[in-house]
């Protein structure tokens, strides 16, 4: 923690008796698995899609993926489309080298589909899936260009400012309490280049909540996707539609006021 934080964090304590918003997940715990679930696929294929159709390049960009530790498909996924750096963020230590590694191993069972959407030779997808049997969680992480932190806070911080090209994040009002999440926003806007973006996936009937998050934390919209009936997919198969689980998805831009002063 810088001094410049800690010093506002014991002012905040003085003022308020306790501490920032802790991250304090809510909801019903669901255990990590790495059998691939094809709407979570679905999703991460979906934003590289959004997000290339909004004139953003992945190619080298530094990812920051907030929550993933219960699920690894997404990073990985990102990770095939071209991003540099990839680091994960969760409050709990879940992820281990069997749940990634088996996690990469499952979704080579899904390279056609991949690789057409990102573009890709099927091959190409296979073979940058694989992993070597005797690899360690630290070596599949430098394979797949990852860092794993965890347990970790954004509130405290210490990337540097204007380091990361890129923020996403599933469904976070859902799994943290609105305050913190409003809490967090100011710190993912500092850390944010000033043409940075974040992306989020949630649930149709939450999309309400946060436009107005975004609103009340100057966030601007720059892209929506409301009301999306995913393409469950599956290799080999023709996509198929489940109106049921309707998702929405939406690119924001979170600068600083320093960055709004930007001259580039």
């Amino acid at each position: 923690m810088t001094d410049m934080r800690r010093r506002a964090h014991e002012l905040w304590i003085r003022l308020f008796g306790r501490g920032p918003p802790q991250p304090k997940r809510i909801g019903e715990f669901v255990p990590p698995i790495s059998k691939i679930d094809p709407r979570t696929l679905e999703q991460g294929l979906y934003q590289v899609e959004m997000l290339k159709r909004s004139g953003f390049d992945l190619k080298r960009k530094t990812l920051l993926n907030i929550g993933t530790g219960w699920q690894p498909t997404i990073p990985l996924v990102f990770h095939l489309a071209g991003c540099g750096d990839i680091i994960l963020v969760d409050h709990e230590r879940v992820l281990d080298r069997e749940l990634l590694v088996q996690t990469a191993t499952n979704l080579r069972g899904y390279a056609g589909e991949i690789a057409k959407r990102l573009g890709m030779e099927k091959r190409e997808v296979v073979q940058r899936l694989r992993v070597p049997a005797d690899v360690t969680l630290f070596g599949a992480l430098r394979q797949f260009h990852m860092q794993y932190l965890a347990p970790y806070d954004l509130i405290d911080t210490p990337f540097p400012d204007n380091s990361i090209d890129l923020v996403i994040a599933r469904a976070p009002l859902a799994h943290y309490t609105t305050k913190y999440v409003k809490t967090i926003l100011p710190a993912i806007g500092r850390l944010l280049r000033h043409d940075g973006l974040m992306s989020l996936c949630f649930e149709q009937n939450d999309r309400l909540d946060y436009l107005e998050l975004l609103r009340e934390s100057s966030c601007r919209l720059v892209i929506e996707e409301s009301d999306t009936e995913l393409r469950v997919v599956t290799d080999g198969e023709a996509p198929e539609r489940d109106p049921t689980r309707s998702l929405a998805f939406l690119i924001a831009s979170c600068m600083s006021s320093e960055q709004e002063n930007y001259p580039g």
